[in-house]
């Protein structure tokens, strides 16, 4: 007999038992796809944190003070004049107060900015202007709002330039629109920015928590990192450990260990699964194996050799464990891509893990098939002839 007899009569003894077949790759099929939709959504919200720090520019450099200190309203300029890398900068002061407009209340994050915000973030203009300096001096009443969802359902169907809301009861009049961005680094989401100047007047602070610069150079952002912290410790009187000074790029690499230790940890145990289908294909093998043991002893009376018989029920396994591999792909990328778009998660088709959790697969059909195999050759063929 040659290997392709071999392979037919694998596909035929699999076939003959459709439905053991199946839940012999079960076990493949569930671990390979967990795999597959873990890493897929693992790897998509990587490349969304890298694209989304490009888009805000990698020359950035974040400022935020923690616990119940804050700086001084003064402390922005005087950082920007005492160091020469710092091209741009912006304080930020945030927080959700109530917002009405006609009959719309809702509470929605107000951010109060330098007009130099827009520049650093890169934000995409959609109607009407941004904060100007005019607004910053003279402490206007005008506001810039994002198109998103939120705004929609509280502006109509298209948020427009020329509206008065009403922001902590005082009125504040549209003046710009701009596309909503998916960052989380700088700003919450479904934001309305005001000057920092007139933010004062809505909710009084001692200062500000958070600022925005922007380096000269991309070259020159770890040592202005490090004098802008000596600068605030020393000149502003505190506590080291309230100080934290990140780069975005930092933040980039930051977020995207996290989220790969994350998928890691998440992924190893989804493995277990291919475990268990190993486990699984060894037990089937193991009766199929006892069903067919007068099949063997035939086959070894017509002249079969060890390494026929061995190499038959190993073909099996290959056979099972690469198509319960394969199922698991195409079930892992189609359940990943229904998750990204039922919820807005964003995927990516993972083709190296996708190409190891398939290799994986086989290897563990062949490795647990291979005992089987090997007590199926080591047959006696008197004693296999007689088994009933």
């Amino acid at each position: 007999m040659n290997y392709f007899e071999y392979l037919l009569m694998a596909l035929r003894a699999i076939r003959s038992k459709k439905i053991r077949a199946f839940l012999t790759m079960l076990g493949l099929i569930i671990g390979v796809a967990s795999i597959v939709v873990i890493v897929s959504l693992g790897e998509g919200n990587k490349k969304q944190i890298q694209d989304e720090i490009k888009k805000m520019g990698n020359d950035l450099v974040m400022v935020n003070i923690q616990g119940q200190s804050y700086l001084p309203q003064e402390a922005y300029a005087q950082i920007c004049k005492a160091i020469p890398e710092i091209k741009n900068g912006t304080p930020l002061v945030q927080e959700a107060l109530g917002v009405q407009f006609t009959s719309a209340y809702d509470q929605v994050n107000i951010v109060g900015i330098h007009p130099n915000f827009f520049k650093l973030t890169s934000q995409e203009l959609l109607d009407g202007r941004l904060l100007n300096a005019y607004d910053f001096l003279r402490r206007q009443n005008v506001c810039v709002i994002e198109r998103t969802a939120a705004s929609q359902k509280m502006f109509g169907l298209n948020p427009r330039v020329g509206s008065v809301i009403r922001i902590q009861n005082q009125p504040f009049t549209v003046v710009g629109v701009i596309k909503h961005k998916d960052s989380q680094f700088v700003y919450a989401q479904n934001s309305i920015y005001v000057c920092s100047t007139t933010y004062r007047f809505l909710k009084p602070q001692p200062g500000f928590k958070q600022s925005l610069f922007a380096a000269t150079d991309i070259n020159l952002i770890p040592r202005m990192s490090k004098q802008i912290r000596t600068l605030i410790i020393n000149n502003f009187h505190l506590n080291p450990d309230e100080v934290t000074v990140q780069s975005l790029s930092e933040f980039l690499k930051s977020a995207q260990q996290i989220v790969a230790k994350v998928t890691a940890v998440i992924g190893g145990i989804a493995g277990i699964s291919l475990l268990v289908g190993g486990i699984g294909i060894m037990n089937i093998m193991l009766v199929s194996v006892t069903e067919r043991t007068r099949e063997i002893g035939i086959l070894k009376a017509i002249g079969a050799s060890q390494r026929a018989i061995l190499f038959q029920f190993l073909i099996e396994t290959i056979i099972i464990s690469t198509m319960g591999g394969l199922i698991g792909i195409f079930l892992g990328l189609g359940i990943a891509s229904f998750v990204a778009k039922a919820t807005g998660l964003p995927s990516q088709i993972p083709v190296i893990p996708s190409l190891i959790g398939f290799t994986f697969s086989v290897l563990t059909g062949i490795l647990s098939g291979f005992y089987p195999a090997y007590k199926a050759a080591r047959l006696n063929p008197v004693d296999a002839l007689r088994a009933t």
